[in-house]
């Protein structure tokens, strides 16, 4: 047992397998603090957390450059995280990024910061652990690829929030990949590029409502539901300037329960589909447009049915189409 803090500083490291902040069976009752700076290999596994061990603080781990495969704020395989878990990436490149544990639960909250680096996919949950919480700020990246708002498999008990201020992301989740929301998701993103952003998740559901807000930047696809995953609530989605091609207020094939709103103020937009590309939406449906450039606005889904009300209210702009329905 260390009854004390524990700081680990690594420098040009030539560990081939695994990095634990914690330790393998022995509980530490104060913080752990981890900071890798550089790899002189591909260091497969680090773990902000112990292995197998209870920590009675919180966990802090930072990236600040080399090659990584699995990157975990988390325990690996058991233990309780008393503190937050906090992941940060100032650099490297990195496969995978999880703010929680690999098998190990936590109760606890997930607080990842991303401020440079190339990522592959960045889960704000865990692999196959449940977090309470999670909170991702992406300062700045160079790349990511996939940034999943939940986990891979595991659940978040309560909300998921995504904040990106700059950055270029190919795809952006605010669900999980399969794991579920327990409660709601929020994705804000200004000045960045990114080709779809999903206020849902890939396949895990959201129980409560997404809400999905952009200023500035360019994106291709955008919708208020997931890929696959359904979504028991609600969604809303703002957009002020940028420019947009395809916006649905519902998911891609995923499912939405309840009512979608969309606002758009200024910008330059191809399409907008209240409801989803192909999913159902049992609710109604909310268009509220001011001022912009666009050339279809549609009140209903793309091959998608809608079982309650269009409403679609138009203030200024240039329009080349209207429909009321799909």
């Amino acid at each position: 047992m260390v009854y004390g803090n524990i700081d680990i500083t690594l420098n040009k490291t030539n560990v081939i397998n695994a990095v634990y902040g914690g330790g393998n069976k022995g509980q530490t009752n104060g913080y752990v603090s981890v900071n890798i700076n550089s790899t002189k290999n591909d260091l497969k596994n680090v773990w902000g957390g112990a292995n197998q061990a209870n920590i009675g603080g919180t966990t802090s781990l930072s990236i600040n450059g080399g090659t990584f495969t699995n990157v975990y704020g988390g325990n690996n395989l058991t233990g309780i995280i008393t503190g937050n878990l906090y992941t940060n990436i100032n650099g490297g490149e990195v496969t995978n990024v999880y703010g929680g544990g690999n098998k190990a639960n936590t109760t606890s909250n997930t607080i990842v910061t991303v401020n440079s680096g190339n990522i592959e996919s960045l889960y704000g949950g865990g692999k196959e652990a449940n977090v309470n919480e999670v909170n991702i700020l992406v300062n700045n990246t160079n790349r990511i690829v996939n940034l999943y708002g939940g986990g891979y498999v595991g659940d978040i008990t309560t909300n998921a929030n995504i904040e990106i201020k700059n950055g270029t992301i190919t795809n952006v989740y605010g669900g999980g990949y399969s794991g579920d929301i327990k409660g709601n998701t929020s994705t804000k993103i200004e000045n960045s590029i990114s080709n779809r952003v999903y206020g849902g998740g890939f396949e895990g559901e959201v129980l409560g409502n997404t809400f999905i807000e952009i200023q500035d930047g360019s994106f291709t696809y955008i919708y208020g539901g997931g890929y696959a995953g359904d979504i028991l609530g609600s969604t809303e989605i703002k957009l002020h300037n940028g420019s947009f091609e395809n916006i649905y207020g519902g998911g891609y094939e995923g499912n939405v329960e309840k009512d979608t709103k969309i606002l758009a103020i200024d910008g330059t937009y191809t399409d907008i589909y209240g409801g989803g590309y192909a999913g159902i939406l049992t609710g109604n449906i909310d268009i509220d447009i001011n001022n912009g450039s666009y050339s279809n606005i549609y009140g209903g889904g793309f091959e998608g049915d809608v079982s309650g009300n269009t409403d679609i209210t138009v203030n200024n702009g240039t329009y080349t189409d209207i429909y009321g329905g799909g």
